[in-house]
């Protein structure tokens, strides 16, 4: 039964088309999917950096410092973060350095300031200094040339990071599915409005639409309309060119009002896969009306919640350009 419920999911799936794809400000691309693969402009650090304030010299001039020995080296110059000294430095010199100011020529290590005492414009160092210490060296985190983001990958706090650390201001992605959702049941009323004995308020569009947007959709919900066969045949043909997905709930049984069935087939839907057991993700019907998937949920909402993660939420992934 796994297997073959398998099997249908990954059929009705594989049916989908990936959408149109878009460019959007950085801001805004949380959550998408990339439609490009990004590669670095530039190594990053794209220079030998600080990762302290403190003082940079070449190693072998406080190689051997120590509290009984210490070292004593004037201070050439200071470099704040965003500026440069591109001179080279005496091998007996120190320069004050701030962090993330790039390293002066003839340089190899930074002692933090915490480590030495000044004294005027001299500097005691009391303890050795090691080659490349308190350094991030250019490249070390990113190569140039290589790939920082592939095409398929949802864009997480992590990917903005690197984008914006390579200089981009926008991102190609896929567009979001525009999810309709339409509630069906003659018992529905819409929340806002006066509850009369008998009815319930139509929750499931809400809930759907919760997760919709969730896994990445778009969602539009509409109010609720009563089990009238050839009213849902209407609204849900109204909907396909206004839609990328179709969503209703209600009426996925074997009962004399469960239309959905029918619904499809009056509109000549194709792949349709139909579940009936709770176990195995149902009730549900679902089918494609030309390229547009209509999801027939079930009024339940646990079923409907259970029946969306199995086939609404890897829909809207693979239309918006998952990788898996």
């Amino acid at each position: 039964m796994e297997e073959t419920l398998t099997q249908a999911v990954k059929g009705f799936i594989g049916q989908a088309c990936r959408l149109a794809v878009e460019e959007v400000n950085l801001e805004n691309s949380l959550g998408r999917w990339v439609a490009e693969e990004v590669r670095a402009r530039f190594p990053w650090p794209p220079f030998h950096r600080s990762l302290r304030d403190g003082f940079a010299l070449n190693h072998r001039a406080a190689s051997s410092a120590s509290p009984e020995r210490p070292v004593r080296l004037p201070i050439a110059a200071t470099v704040p973060a965003g500026s440069t000294c591109l001179h080279e430095i005496d091998l007996g010199s120190v320069v004050r350095i701030y962090t993330g100011a790039l390293l002066p020529p003839g340089t190899n290590a930074v002692i933090p300031c915490e480590e030495v005492e000044v004294d005027g414009e001299t500097v005691v160092i009391s303890r050795p200094v090691q080659p490349g210490q308190y350094i991030r060296r250019k490249g070390t985190v990113v190569e140039a040339g290589e790939v920082v983001v592939s095409p398929g990958t949802r864009i997480t706090p992590a990917e903005i990071e690197l984008l914006a650390t390579n200089g981009l201001a926008s991102i190609k992605v896929y567009q979001r599915p525009l999810v309709s959702i339409l509630p069906v049941g003659s018992e529905l009323v819409e929340p806002g409005e006066e509850l009369a004995l008998g009815r319930i308020y139509a929750s499931n569009g809400y809930t759907i639409a919760a997760w919709t947007q969730k896994w990445g959709g778009s969602p539009r919900r509409l109010a609720c309309i009563p089990d009238d066969l050839e009213l849902i045949i209407e609204r849900v043909r109204s909907l396909l060119p206004v839609s990328d997905v179709i969503v209703t709930t209600g009426g996925t049984s074997k009962g004399d009002f469960d239309f959905a069935p029918r619904v499809l087939e009056e509109l000549a839907a194709t792949r349709v896969v139909r579940l009936l057991s709770k176990t195995a993700g149902g009730p549900f019907v679902g089918g494609f009306v030309g390229s547009c998937p209509v999801l027939c949920l079930s009024g339940s909402p646990k079923a409907a919640v259970r029946s969306a993660k199995l086939f609404l939420k890897p829909l809207l992934a693979k239309m918006q350009g998952a990788d898996s």
